[in-house]
């Protein structure tokens, strides 16, 4: 009889959670918490050996499900390839501590899903894994070392994401045509990667002292942004990071950042000012196309007295001034 009030009182939880919608308190499950004594019937589940890997995938029905860390007597160690994949009808999930990976397209076009519950242990989050899901609330662990490419491709009802400093970088797409208005990044991720954030909501940046590279077009389209926060320590800013966000007015270049080009900012219609702390970069124009009218800019850049590289009244065609 306990064991039946103590699953009841879990669904209970998880459905009140889950049925919250933004207001949802996800952080009253932490990822460092203890895991549900009472799970779903191990009968919801089939069980897969692959080598070393006990993975499982889902056969029930059920709207909120607690993924038991046992089945068939195995320990479960990952989320089975398309596991859930197009399930209507799931609203929230909770995956235990023993899993180390989420497969390949596991959770994608879970158009109920709003709530993940993730705890430590988790190390690996696969390509596509949540892409076209609803998943509003996720908190990822510190244990997570690898989000891979579009893992939440197309989660327009993701508004806020913590990216562990245990993920070093930000892959391929992660992100990208999400509905995030803000991310932190935690010091040790060190890369984002191309389009990783490109076409999300998001309205300020700020990067971590780890931060090295800024690949091409990680946050084109960005509609929404207004201001970003560089890091001392920032090396790469490539080709079109953030062209066409429309709200951006200026940026402070560290002294730091040994490569970036003007397509970097290109039709970045508001942007006034480009302020260097350091000297000149060695080549700013970007000549692929064979023709600078194609780069569709119009800013005037800033730079300290005695910086090299630098000329006035103009630069590479850019008006000047000492700032």
């Amino acid at each position: 009889m306990r064991k039946v009030v103590a699953l009841f009182t879990v669904l209970a939880l998880i459905f009140c959670f889950a049925g919250c919608g933004d207001s949802a308190d996800v952080g009253s499950v932490t990822p460092d918490g203890e895991y549900p004594e009472v799970t779903s019937p191990e009968s919801d589940f089939e069980c897969t050996v692959e080598g070393d890997e006990v993975l499982v995938a889902y056969k029930g029905s059920d709207e909120n499900v607690i993924v038991p860390p046992v089945v068939d007597g195995k320990t479960v160690t990952g989320i089975r390839f398309c596991a859930f994949q197009d399930n209507i009808t799931l609203v929230s999930v909770m995956i235990p501590p023993t899993v180390k990976s989420i497969g390949i397209l596991a959770f994608s076009g879970c158009t109920s899903l709003t709530t993940v519950y993730l705890f430590n242990g988790l190390e690996n989050i696969e390509t596509e894994a949540f892409a076209e899901s609803s998943v509003t609330n996720i908190v990822l662990p510190n244990t997570i070392k690898r989000i891979y490419p579009s893992a939440f491709y197309k989660c327009t009802s993701l508004k806020h994401i913590n990216i562990p400093g245990s993920v070093k970088k930000v892959e391929t797409n992660t992100f990208q045509f999400s509905g995030l208005e803000t991310v932190t990044f935690e010091n040790g991720v060190e890369e984002i990667e191309r389009f990783a954030f490109n076409s999300t909501q998001l309205k300020e940046l700020s990067f971590p002292e780890s931060m090295k590279e800024i690949s091409s077009y990680a946050f084109q389209d960005c509609k929404n942004l207004e201001s970003v926060e560089f890091n001392e320590g920032l090396e790469n800013i490539l080709v079109g990071a953030f062209t066409s966000n429309h709200k951006l007015t200026e940026v402070v270049i560290p002294k730091t950042v040994k490569s970036v080009t003007e397509f970097t900012f290109d039709d970045c219609s508001a942007l006034k000012k480009v302020m260097f702390e350091g000297d000149a970069p060695e080549d700013y124009t970007y000549e692929a196309f064979g023709d600078l009218s194609a780069v569709n800019v119009s800013y005037t850049v800033y730079y300290h007295e005695g910086a090299k590289g630098f000329t006035s009244p103009t630069w590479n065609g850019y008006p000047t001034e000492i700032w």
